[in-house]
């Protein structure tokens, strides 16, 4: 574990919040993820197949890289699992682990714009019943 305040630091980022540097990796996992999508999004759509596959060649290229880069780092070995069959699983984990925060983060968005929606609507409706009587 290493001491940091982002992009993990608690509300505020006030003190270090204790995480895995795998963290970081999959954090890096699902920018190579994003990028891929976009990219592929933003290409013709009669040739979206291929570009899936391409897409995904690059993103499963460019996390190989990564990860070998990453763990041939001097002195990672004091920081992460030496069985890199392990460094792997643990980066799948903290990656479902940072889907389910998106995702979760993108509920909580919704809501809030649809509860804005609805109060908007509510104040512009309690303005026209104040007109009629």
């Amino acid at each position: 574990m290493v001491a940091d305040t982002m992009p993990a630091a608690p509300p505020g980022g006030i003190g270090p919040e204790f995480r895995s540097p795998l963290e970081d990796v999959a954090d890096m996992f699902w920018s190579f993820h994003r990028v891929a999508l976009a990219a592929a999004l933003e290409r013709e759509p009669s040739d979206f197949g291929s570009l899936i596959d391409q897409a995904k060649a690059w993103e499963a290229r460019n996390r190989r890289a990564f990860l070998v880069g990453y763990l041939a780092t001097a002195g990672i070995g004091g920081l992460v699992p030496a069985d890199r069959e392990m460094v792997r699983n643990l980066v799948g984990v903290l990656e479902l682990e940072r889907a389910a925060e998106r995702v979760r983060a993108q509920a909580i968005e919704r809501r809030s714009a649809r509860l804005s929606w609805l109060c908007q609507h509510e104040r512009n409706a309690s303005g026209h019943l104040d007109r009629w009587w």
